[in-house]
């Protein structure tokens, strides 16, 4: 399946592409602007698409005001370049990949756009002015070119073209070859190039928008032609093809670089996004495919290794060893990474029997589910308990009725309506998979809560709202919250607005008793717990390590009582380690020779981790002091103050840069709102801790404890000696 890579938006020019064919690079004029590209260029070279999508405007090269599409599509194998009456540029024609462009082409028209469909199209400064910029010739992937009307009234509105992006998306995942495709939205952001406001420029406008552009894009959508031409020039409703390229990426993505340049007529702005695909790149790393990655055991092509169902020690082994790949990576912050459901939804695969006890197409349903996600590598969000409404009373007889329930069955499949939470990742994935996890009352009224099933997210009357991204968005720098603008989950409300599940989707259907006690009938639960134990483990791991960096950077790890709490750290990442080697080498196969990891020491591990993190952020806080206060902005390193704090920020072993970016990383461990909700995330994630503490003391295997010590007090009052002066107790008989 062709995925998403990230998208780059960046202003076009004419008079960038003179500058860069006349060698102006190191001019003082043009010098910040092509210094902007390097670390795009850098970028495109290390995840290497096999694709670009390119949105722009063709400027009367290949349509002209008696002719102008809305949006044109070329779908050739071959773009030659126009001559735009300087002559025509020394590079190569760019390459087309027809396969491709005819599937997007179609798949558009499915999603109810109707591109002007071109075999040949001329490329013009639209994309020429850019590309020599990120690209050394010859052109390492063919593009699709997609043309814009930001021209010829009427144009497309803004949401409009948010909502192409969005339909480019599902055009991508929907193709069957093995593409990396990065996406390009092009078009100057604030200029007029005639009228009375000739060669306004608004470079605070331009920033506000390339803040929104990344974090809220869909307030930009809802923007009209007339507030972008007031605050921008009449030519910067150029901008909303910006909106394409974004529409197409995920809600939360990772910044990787931005600047913002006005030299002349014209904003110049570049911003380079990277979507969740960045772990999913790891698969494909010759150097980790055998880490990574097993052969499946139906396509015989290489699936993700949280897929598989374990059939030895040495594959539960194999999987935490990728699992912890993905979590060092990722700091052990992104807790729900897709190896979480993959896991997941193969542990419910393992147990289809039970989900077909009444019906067994509800068996063959979840099965054939897994296998879809396991050969798509498809990325999956959750969602598990009702609406906080009444906590006192159970879901049927609340008096706001707003828990998700089926409210029709058709031929079709069952209609779902109503609200769920927290749904986790939900920004970045392809599939939502609803299951049971309160109790539900065995009653005719509390059958409609009784489900599981899953859907795209992209399915009609399916809607999400999210919270707010912990991100200040005010930052003036990413490296000021590095976690918080690299790995927010973006959680969210599940909105089902009579949404159609086919039946095939559909895995418990009105079935109370299947959904109650579900995970422990089903063995999910030590699967699942092994996936977050390691991921716990990369968090102790990570959070460990940057005490040791903190302490290390002021001396203040010559202190005894500064010693303790780094050895409380070094306590909590072994005691995680060693539980999760435990899980394993008492592990079991079941019946069908799937091996479970024992549950007792990961049970232990889910009780005691949230207590164990927090106190790992208050270490933090304990060694950071005052210095994580008073730690400036990243951009004060290259601010007008930039001496003074060259001078002051200094640490007894690192320089003003590495302190303030230590610093900065800890702030956000520890302090931040980003901290904040993952100590809150830590924990609620894996359910209710006082429920959960009542439900291992329920399980747990009390008898041959509590029969030690009615052993130990019989024998001690047979053996008493009161009248002796010798021991108070007989010695114990060796009979």
């Amino acid at each position: 399946m062709a995925r998403l890579v990230g998208g780059i938006g960046c202003s076009h020019a004419p008079s960038i592409a003179h500058a860069y064919d006349k060698g102006l690079q190191r001019d003082p004029m043009w010098a910040p602007l092509f210094d902007a590209f390097v670390p795009a260029k850098s970028w495109l070279d290390k995840v290497k698409p096999d694709l670009m999508i390119c949105i722009y405007n063709d400027h009367m090269n290949r349509f002209f005001f008696d002719a102008y599409p809305t949006f044109a599509l070329g779908v050739g194998d071959h773009h030659p370049m126009a001559d735009e009456g300087w002559g025509r540029r020394n590079y190569p024609d760019l390459a087309g990949d027809s396969e491709f462009g005819w599937h997007v082409a179609r798949s558009l028209v499915a999603d109810e756009f109707d591109p002007t469909v071109c075999h040949e199209i001329t490329i013009d400064h639209g994309i020429l002015s850019i590309l020599p910029l990120l690209w050394a010739t010859p052109w390492p992937a063919p593009i699709l070119p997609l043309a814009v009307n930001v021209i010829q009234h009427p144009l497309p509105t803004a949401q409009r073209c948010y909502k192409l992006g969005q339909a480019l998306r599902r055009a991508i995942e929907s193709y069957p070859k093995d593409l990396r495709v990065v996406v390009m939205g092009t078009g100057g952001l604030s200029h007029q190039l005639h009228g009375p406001r000739f060669g306004f420029l608004n470079p605070e406008w331009d920033n506000r928008f390339l803040d929104l552009i990344e974090s809220d894009p869909e307030q930009l959508a809802r923007y009209s032609h007339h507030e972008y031409m007031e605050w921008g020039g009449a030519e910067s409703v150029e901008m909303i093809m910006w909106l394409g390229m974004r529409g197409a990426l995920d809600r939360a993505v990772r910044r990787i670089h931005r600047a913002y340049y006005a030299p002349m007529l014209t904003g110049y702005g570049l911003l380079v996004l990277e979507t969740l695909a960045a772990l999913y790149d790891m698969q494909h790393d010759p150097a980790l495919l055998d880490k990574m990655t097993y052969t499946s055991p139906t396509s015989n092509h290489r699936v993700g290794l949280s897929f598989i169902h374990p059939r030895s020690v040495d594959d539960l082994v194999r999987r935490r060893e990728m699992v912890k790949t993905w979590m060092d990576t990722t700091c052990g912050m992104f807790g729900r990474s897709p190896d979480f459901m993959n896991i997941n939804v193969a542990s419910y695969a393992a147990a289809a029997a039970e989900f077909g006890r009444k019906d067994e197409r509800f068996a063959d349903n979840i099965r054939d589910y897994y296998v879809h996600i396991r050969e798509n590598d498809r990325a999956l969000t959750h969602t598990l308990i009702n609406p906080q409404v009444d906590r006192s009373k159970p879901v049927e007889k609340q008096d706001k009725d707003l828990a998700a329930k089926i409210v029709k069955e058709t031929d079709a499949g069952i209609v779902i309506r109503g609200a769920r939470m927290v749904a986790t990742l939900a920004a970045y994935s392809n599939d939502l998979v609803v299951m049971p996890s309160t109790y539900i009352n065995n009653t005719k009224e509390a059958e409609p809560y009784a489900i599981g099933f899953s859907v795209p997210v992209a399915s009609r009357g399916l809607r999400f709202i999210c919270r707010p991204s912990v991100m200040h968005q005010s930052a003036a720098s990413p490296m000021d919250h590095p976690l918080a603008s690299w790995l927010d989950e973006t959680d969210s409300m599940v909105i089902f607005d009579d949404v159609l599940v086919p039946w095939e989707g559909v895995f418990i259907h009105r079935d109370v008793e299947m959904c109650n006690g579900l995970y422990n009938r089903t063995g999910v639960m030590p699967q699942v717990m092994h996936q977050f134990s390691t991921k716990n483990l990369a968090k102790a791991e990570f959070m460990m390590g940057l005490a040791f960096s903190i302490a290390k950077s002021t001396n203040v790890d010559q202190h005894l009582h500064v010693q303790g709490m780094l050895a409380e750290m070094i306590q909590y990442a072994e005691f995680v380690r060693a539980c999760l080697r435990a899980s394993e080498a008492d592990a079991k196969p079941n019946a069908d020779g799937i091996y479970y990891p024992a549950a007792m020491p990961l049970w232990t591990v889910r009780l005691m981790f949230p207590k164990m993190f927090i106190r790992m952020c208050e270490i933090i806080q304990i060694l950071g002091a005052g210095g994580l206060v008073a730690v400036p902005s990243y951009a004060e390193l290259d601010g007008p103050m930039r001496q003074d704090v060259e001078t002051y920020f200094q640490s007894a072993n690192a320089d003003s840069h590495a302190r303030i970016k230590l610093f900065r990383l800890a702030f956000d461990a520890a302090v931040s709102s980003f901290s904040g909700r993952q100590q809150l995330y830590e924990r609620y994630y894996s359910g209710d801790p006082v429920r959960l503490s009542s439900t291992l003391f329920q399980i747990y295997d009390k008898a041959p404890y509590a029969d030690r010590i009615s052993r130990l007090l019989d024998d001690l009052e047979a053996r008493q000696d009161p009248g002796n002066a010798g021991p108070a107790f007989k010695p114990k008989s060796i009979n």
